[in-house]
């Protein structure tokens, strides 16, 4: 019997009668189950399969109400109406106290979060597929994401424009905070947003080149595991940092010392590394990776132990790397001949040109 449910859970649309008939053959196994177990069989389909489910008998008719997992995904949907009207009306009908996660992955129509008891959902998922979009206007997400959303624990944002918000927010319980490819107002309002976050844990940041914002800084006390792409960091709560500019495009500064860190990976091409390690000398992992085909200019050199230690390990080690230059901060003449005997002591591949 669990086969044949399946088979209409995932197959065309359901005809009520066929499938009344097929519960008559035979016990419903399925059916004998608990049900917090199969809430927890629904909470692994979309939801527009779960709310099929409501003709299966009687049982089953309020069972979808109760799903703690919703999600919706209409980028198969060529009805974009008739999907937007579903996820309306499934979200005035749910009725669980909590909603563990309520995820969209979207094409066309802006997120319809409006209908749902906000305060129940610990975690929200919005995802924009822009394959396809190329003459469709973007996905603007309204203020009531500040002010009817803020029990979230968890916050994932892909491909969406945020816009100022009109009045005063925060969001208490936010612990792990994602946002991909995401638009802002400008740097005041990232600063606000972030800054309103007061137990905020996990960040993973991937900007996108017109994203408004001049300079991302990330000033969160309770900060532990941080993913960049290019920012100014000030959490001495942190305990991993990932550092990604494999492009050359991003940069990291890092303002305060980290002394709980423990493990730090970084990937660079143009990051100044020696104002980053100096920060986090407690760190018991340090991963370097150096994306460096053909060259390398380093600049503002200064000489501490800490860039001295980085340099021998990149003269030393890069077997692509054809040319080298350095330039020292300093502009005192002494100073800067001091750096180049240094630097000329230094083990280097034999194939490398170098400039200091």
């Amino acid at each position: 019997m669990f086969s044949r449910v399946r088979f209409w859970l995932f197959g065309s649309p359901v005809d009520r009668e066929q499938v009344k008939l097929e519960l008559q053959k035979g016990p419903d196994r399925l059916s004998e189950l608990p049900d917090a177990l199969l809430l927890e069989i629904l909470s692994l389909l979309p939801t527009e399969d779960v709310v099929a489910t409501m003709i299966l008998s009687k049982r089953w008719r309020f069972l979808w109400m109760m799903v703690p997992i919703l999600f919706y995904d209409d980028t198969s949907n060529k009805n974009i109406r008739s999907f937007s009207d579903f996820v309306d009306r499934s979200l005035v009908l749910h009725k669980a106290p909590i909603v563990e996660t309520l995820h969209f992955v979207l094409f066309y129509i802006p997120v319809c979060i409006r209908a749902t008891n906000k305060d129940s959902v610990r975690e929200l998922i919005i995802e924009i597929d822009t394959s396809s979009r190329q003459s469709l206007p973007p996905i603007i997400l309204s203020t009531s994401l500040y002010t009817e959303c803020r029990m979230l624990v968890k916050l994932r944002l892909n491909n969406v424009i945020l816009v100022d918000a009109s009045s005063e927010f925060s969001f208490p319980s936010l612990k792990s905070l994602e946002l991909k490819s995401v638009k802002y107002p400008g740097d005041e309002f990232l600063k606000l947003f972030l800054s309103n976050c007061h137990v905020l844990e996990d960040l993973v940041v991937l900007q996108c080149p017109d994203d408004n914002v001049i300079t991302f800084i990330i000033r969160v006390p309770s900060l532990k595991n941080d993913d960049a792409h290019g920012s100014v960091i000030d959490a001495t709560s942190l305990e991993r940092l990932d550092i990604h500019d494999t492009h050359g495009e991003y940069y990291c500064i890092i303002e305060n010392n980290m002394p709980k860190i423990e493990e730090v990976h970084i990937e660079f091409v143009y990051i100044h590394p020696g104002t980053i390690l100096e920060f986090i000398t407690s760190a018991k992992c340090l991963t370097l990776c150096v994306f460096i085909p053909m060259y390398l200019v380093w600049v503002d050199y200064e000489g501490t132990e800490v860039e001295k230690e980085v340099a021998s390990f990149i003269l030393r080690s890069a077997k692509r790397l054809e040319n080298a230059t350095i330039y020292s901060k300093t502009t005192d003449p002494f100073k800067k001949l001091e750096l180049i005997k240094e630097l000329s002591l230094l083990p280097i591949s034999s194939h490398l040109q170098h400039h200091y």
